[in-house]
Formats: structure tokens, C-alpha cells, sequence
């Protein structure tokens, strides 16, 4: 009996497996269905996105068009208004003219009355003469000589007669030429007025035709730029990089081939990059210095990072949309809500995917280029904090240089800041911004430098602008609006001196463009990524027929070789945080250490610092030009340390196989403390002393750092 119950316990055992074994193979197809379902509902998503920009871009084109409208019917107006004024003038001239003929209808009566005298003379002359016939004469005359008197009248009364018709009909023929030519002159200007007017109404046509035909077609401006650029880097998003389906596109000219031989020789170019703020100018200033027919306007946006290549006179443009340009919705038909922290995140991941993607094209612009150009506008303190910024990854990018190797890119000498001032008309007007505005600037140390080579029109002394920063010499020249006082003083020099500085700039290097790009986000990738990934995972996608690469794609790396598993990792950019004068804290969560600043014994100046968590101080000197130090470090995030070493195998750590991660604020990454110390204060050396840590301040997270003192701090008395 105890066997038969032990075989039913057994056969209904393997039963109950067979059937947990059923339930977890349905489970799992469920899981898959769902993750199925999942994947299509996201790709309805990323549609809606793409709809969704489209309807935005093609309201934007209709807005510039209405705009170009509205200017054209302004213009037809004026012409219309002017049309009008010559036709009043035009009724002028008909009044003079009658008022004319009437002193012409006039003297013909004053004529017709001397007419009529003469006539009645003439009649007196008659009968006398038939009197004289008859013998009647002796009658009424006394003498012969009262005879010759009234003959000698009559004579002057013909000879006045004579003089006033010949003066009269002189002056009617100079009234009548006058007239004539006025009247010619009047029609003349009428006519022409006329043809312009037609000329502007054709030209509106046409203009209005080609709206039509190619504001309203989405492809055509992208046409347009990709006729002209030899390589476009359609770098929209960095999240669009895990996205195979979007990703970077990479627009390649018509002469692949050509283009493609060029770049493979290695041959050395002059590479110049232009940054700044959209719509700002920036392709407009190419186009002049270098002769190329660059499309500009604000109907055109450069797109990503656009590559101009010339193979004859060996030198590269890299030009982008600019910075700062608008953050678009992530859905016109929602709306945000501050109270709803689901979609208030939505919005807050969009805006870090924005700075961080114009973070990476502006610092692969500045790391690409041999010269650099800036545009700004009008001074404000948003042109202060973005020129700040610049010139602060300047700063690292030339410091990285020089801890590098021998065969790296060389550093940053001259840059060029070009102020466009679009609404200065006036030579007075550009001078009164550089002495109130920019020789005033907090963010600029200007000087006035005078060019011994160039003189203008009155043999004076051209000058430009000059400030160093650090190693860097900067130039700062001035644009205004073309066709006028300003920009005809201003824009040929500024022209004439980029061209000269180009002309005389002796580094060229070879363009590896694609490998750069790749190469450089994986390198930067720590600082603008919550993870860092590694170059190989930044994959190039090829046509399988020509080899063309038409695509930049982020593929997720494996857990093992032997594993067709993905890693739960994605594009996901950081925090990009940014001080009050535009200078990026890293990018980070912005943490900073708390620290104090004393003298010690009037012969040292003593940094005590505060060092929760893991905190390790990477760097710390002093730079005595700006009387203040510097201190570089990093605050590691444990929870992502304790993965690391989990991953790598290390015991005595937390296991974090329990762990859940609901919500994370505390606050880590890399910082940069900048701690003035005034200029009653000299350091001696610009590096810090080097003494043995003390035991129970390390173990407190405290940490000093000090600095020699040259002389004594100055006491008030």
C-alpha cells in the first residue's frame, strides 16, 4: 500500500511539473506578445514625433511666407502711393497749363484790339484819302505839315503794333516749349514709374510661383543646402542615436566618389568653424570671406553639422544651425502641466537631450577646427554668458592639448568674435556701442589696436579690437547693415582682415570627419551621457551595394560573447548645468563641496574643504592672473560604483541584486570650485604646497589644501 501511494504521490508530481511547465511556456509567450505589442505602440510614438515636427516646420515656412507677403504688398503699396503723387503733380502741371493758355487767349485778344485799331485807321486813312479825291481836304487841313504829323502817327502806331506781335508770339513759343518739356518729362517719369511698377508686380509673381512651388515642398530648402554642402551630419538629437530607425543621417554630395578619393588621400586642409547663435549671420560670413554661394537667410537653417569641402584651394567650412535655438513641443496637442511630474519629466529629458546635443556639436566644431570664428549681435547678457562659455571650453580644449600627446590637435591661438550689429546704419552709432558697450563689457578686456597696414578713404588709421584670455588671442571685429554708412566702413575690412589672417594661417591637418565624430562621442560620452559607451558601439551604416556610409547608429553592447541579450542601456543625456556668467559646472547634478578660505599665520592661504561620499580632488592651482584657485574634482555615484565593482567581480561591496532604485536626487559628478582671494593677497606659486595629510582630517572627509603667500597680506590701520 505504501508503494502505491508513493507512485501516485510520484505520477502526480511529474502531472503538476508537466503542468507548471505549461503555464511558465504560456507566461512567456505572453511576455513576448507584449513586448511585441510594446515595441509597435513606441513606433506609433516615434510617427506621431515625426508627424508632429513636420506639421511644425511647415507652419513655420507658411508664417516666413505671410511675412514675405505681407513685405511685398508693403512695397507694392509705396509704389502705388508714389504712383498717386505723380499723378497729382501730374494734374499741377495741367492746371499751369491752362492757366497758360489763358495768358496765350489773352495776348491774342490784346491782339485782336490792335488789330481792330489799325482797321480803324486804316478806314480813316480810306475816307480821307477819298476826300483828298474830291477836293475836300484843304477843308479840314491847314497845312501840309499837320498832314505829315497824322502820317507819321500812323506809321508809329504800326511799327508799335508790329513789336508787340513779335514779342507776343515769342513768348507764347518759349511758354509753349517749356510746357512741352515739362509735359515730356512728367510722361517720361510716369512711364517709368509705370514699368517699375510692372517690373515689382512680375517679380511679386514670380516670387509668389516660386513660394509655391518650393516653400511649400518640404524637400526643397534641404535641396538646396545638400546642392551645396558636401557632407551634412544630420545630428538632430543625441537620443536619436539609439533609434536605428532615425539615428544621424549622412547626406553625402553628388560627387561621392570625387569627395570620397579626396579624403582618403589625406590630404591637408585649412579647417574653419563658425559658431554662435541662430539666424545670426553666421553662413552669410562664409559666403563673403571665402566666395561661396552659401544659401542664407531665415528661410534657410543649416541642419546639423554641414561640411563645405573645396579641392582646389584645400580648405574645409564647418557650419551648424547655431545655438540656442528654439526647444520644440514634444506634441502640439498636449500640453504641459507642472502639476503632472510624469509629464513634466517628459519635458525636463527633452530639454538635457537639447544643451547636450548643441554642447556636442559646438565642442566638435571647436575641436575640428584650426581657426574659429564667433558671431554675436548686439551685446546683451545672454551674448556675454554664451561668449563666456566658448571661450571656457577653449580653455579645456587647449589645456587637454597640452597634457595629450605630440600628435594631437594643437591648440586654440586665435579666435575671431565678429559682431554683427544688423541694425546700426551709421559709423557714430557702431562707435558709441564699442566705447559704452564693449570697451565697458565685464566679460571682455578690449583694447584698441591700430592696424599699420590699412588706412581708409581719408588716410586714417584703421583699428580692430584685442583681448588675450589665458594663451588665446582673441580679435573682435565689427559688421553692420550692408548699403550704408557703417557697413560700407566696416564689413570690407572686416572681409579683408579674416582673408589675410586665413591666407597667412600656416596649420594644415587631414579631415578624418566620420572617424573623428565617432571617435569623439565616445570619448565625451561621460560627460554627456549618464553612462559612458565606447566607440565601438557607435557603428557607421554602409549601403551594401556601393559601400556608401548613409548612417550613424548606437548598437547596445552584449552581456557576454555567448549572449544574445542586450544590456538595459540607452542613450540618455545628462544634466548640463551652466553658472551665472555661462560657464558649464561639467555636466553633472551639481554637486559642489562646501569649503572655507583663510591666511594662516599671514604665510599661507588655507582651503578647508568639506568631503562627503567618495570625493576625490583631481587638479588644484591658482591663477594668479585672475587672483583665484581653481579645484577640479568628482563625486562618484556609489549606487553606479557598487554595479561596477559587482560587474568586475570585487567582493566586500553591497549587492545591489535586492536593490531597486525608486528615485535618486542626491547630487554627484564632476565639479570646478572657483574661489576668489582678492588682490590684496599674492601667492608666490601657482601650485599648491605639497605637506603630509593629516590622519583624523582624512577620516573626518576633511580636506586642506594650501598655497604659499609671496608677502605679507596688507593690515588696515
Amino acid at each position: 500500500m505504501r508503494k502505491y501511494h508513493q507512485f501516485n504521490n510520484n505520477q502526480r508530481k511529474e502531472q503538476y511539473g508537466n503542468y507548471h511547465n505549461n503555464l511558465e511556456d504560456q507566461i512567456r509567450d505572453l511576455r513576448l506578445k507584449n513586448q511585441e505589442y510594446e515595441n509597435k505602440i513606441r513606433m506609433l510614438e516615434n510617427n506621431a514625433k515625426k508627424l508632429k515636427q513636420d506639421a511644425d516646420n511647415k507652419e513655420n515656412k507658411i508664417n516666413i511666407l505671410e511675412k514675405k507677403n505681407d513685405k511685398l504688398n508693403s512695397d507694392r503699396q509705396s509704389y502705388e502711393n508714389s504712383l498717386n503723387n505723380l499723378k497729382n503733380e501730374n494734374k499741377k502741371l495741367n492746371s499751369d497749363l491752362i492757366s497758360k493758355n489763358s495768358e496765350i487767349n489773352k495776348l491774342n485778344e490784346d491782339k485782336n484790339s490792335n488789330l481792330m485799331e489799325i482797321n480803324k485807321l486804316k478806314s480813316q486813312i480810306k475816307k480821307i484819302e477819298e476826300c483828298d479825291k474830291d477836293g475836300f481836304v484843304e477843308k479840314y487841313l491847314d497845312s501840309e505839315k499837320e498832314n505829315e504829323k497824322l502820317k507819321n502817327k500812323i506809321k508809329e502806331m504800326k511799327n508799335n503794333y508790329i513789336i508787340n506781335i513779335t514779342k507776343g508770339e515769342s513768348q507764347i513759343k518759349n511758354y509753349n516749349y517749356e510746357l512741352n518739356q515739362d509735359l515730356k518729362e512728367a510722361r517720361d517719369t510716369i512711364s517709368n514709374l509705370k514699368n517699375e511698377i510692372e517690373k515689382l508686380k512680375n517679380k511679386k509673381n514670380e516670387e509668389l510661383q516660386i513660394y509655391k512651388k518650393n516653400d511649400y515642398n518640404e524637400e526643397y530648402i534641404g535641396k538646396e543646402l545638400e546642392n551645396f554642402y558636401d557632407i551634412i551630419i544630420s545630428i538632430k538629437s543625441i537620443k536619436a542615436l539609439s533609434n536605428k530607425a532615425e539615428g544621424w543621417p549622412i547626406k553625402w554630395n553628388k560627387n561621392y566618389g570625387d569627395l570620397k578619393k579626396f579624403l582618403d588621400a589625406n590630404e591637408k586642409l585649412l579647417k574653419v568653424g563658425i559658431l554662435g547663435n541662430g539666424n545670426m549671420g553666421k553662413s552669410f560670413l562664409l559666403s563673403r570671406i571665402f566666395n561661396e554661394k552659401i544659401p542664407s537667410g531665415y528661410s534657410v537653417i543649416t541642419e546639423g553639422l554641414s561640411i563645405k569641402i573645396n579641392q582646389e584651394k584645400f580648405y574645409a567650412l564647418f557650419d551648424s544651425a547655431g545655438l540656442q535655438t528654439p526647444l520644440l513641443k514634444i506634441d502640439e496637442n498636449q500640453e504641459q502641466s507642472v502639476d503632472n511630474e510624469e509629464e513634466h519629466k517628459k519635458y525636463e529629458n527633452l530639454y538635457k537631450d537639447k544643451t547636450q546635443t548643441e554642447n556636442f556639436i559646438q565642442n566638435l566644431i571647436i575641436n575640428l577646427s584650426d581657426m574659429l570664428l564667433i558671431v554675436v549681435g548686439k551685446i546683451t547678457f545672454n551674448e556675454q554668458r554664451l561668449i563666456n562659455k566658448i571661450k571656457n571650453e577653449l580653455v579645456n580644449f587647449n589645456n587637454n592639448s597640452n597634457s595629450q600627446n605630440q600628435n594631437s590637435r594643437p591648440k586654440k591661438q586665435q579666435i575671431f568674435i565678429i559682431h554683427n550689429l544688423l541694425n546700426f546704419q551709421t559709423k557714430k552709432q557702431v562707435k558709441e556701442h564699442i566705447e559704452n558697450t564693449l570697451l565697458k563689457s565685464a566679460s571682455f578686456n578690449l583694447k584698441e589696436v591700430f592696424d599699420i597696414q590699412k588706412n581708409d578713404k581719408k588716410n586714417e588709421k584703421r583699428t580692430y579690437l584685442m583681448e588675450n584670455f589665458y594663451d588665446i588671442t582673441i580679435y573682435h571685429l565689427i559688421m553692420a547693415r550692408e548699403a550704408t554708412e557703417a557697413g560700407n566702413y566696416y564689413n570690407n575690412y572686416t572681409y579683408d582682415f579674416l582673408k589675410e589672417r586665413f591666407n597667412d594661417f600656416p596649420q594644415r591637418t587631414p579631415l578624418s570627419i566620420l572617424d573623428e565624430i565617432k571617435n569623439k562621442f565616445a570619448e565625451w560620452s561621460n560627460d554627456l551621457l549618464e553612462e559612458k559607451i565606447n566607440s565601438d558601439n557607435v557603428v557607421i551604416q554602409k549601403e551594401k551595394e556601393k559601400g556608401k556610409e548613409i548612417k550613424f547608429i548606437y548598437e547596445k553592447p552584449k552581456n557576454d560573447e555567448n549572449s544574445n541579450n542586450e544590456q538595459k542601456v540607452d542613450i540618455i543625456p545628462k544634466a548640463c548645468l551652466c553658472d551665472e556668467l555661462g560657464l558649464s559646472i561639467y555636466r553633472s547634478s551639481g554637486y559642489e563641496p562646501s569649503y572655507a578660505c583663510f591666511v594662516e599665520d599671514e604665510q599661507k592661504l588655507v582651503i578647508k574643504m568639506e568631503l562627503s561620499g567618495k570625493v576625490s580632488i583631481e587638479d588644484a592651482y591658482a591663477d594668479l592672473s585672475q587672483n583665484q584657485i581653481i579645484i577640479k574634482g568628482n563625486k562618484a555615484n556609489d549606487l553606479e560604483e557598487e554595479k561596477k565593482d559587482k560587474e568586475s567581480g570585487e567582493e566586500n561591496t553591497i549587492k545591489q541584486s535586492n536593490k531597486k532604485i525608486l528615485k535618486n536626487t542626491r547630487k554627484y559628478g564632476k565639479f570646478k570650485l572657483l574661489i576668489p582671494y582678492g588682490n590684496e593677497i599674492k601667492l608666490a606659486d601657482e601650485d599648491p604646497l605639497n605637506e603630509n595629510e593629516n590622519k583624523d582630517e582624512k577620516d573626518s572627509g576633511i580636506k586642506i589644501i594650501k598655497f604659499k603667500l609671496a608677502r605679507r597680506r596688507a593690515t588696515r590701520k
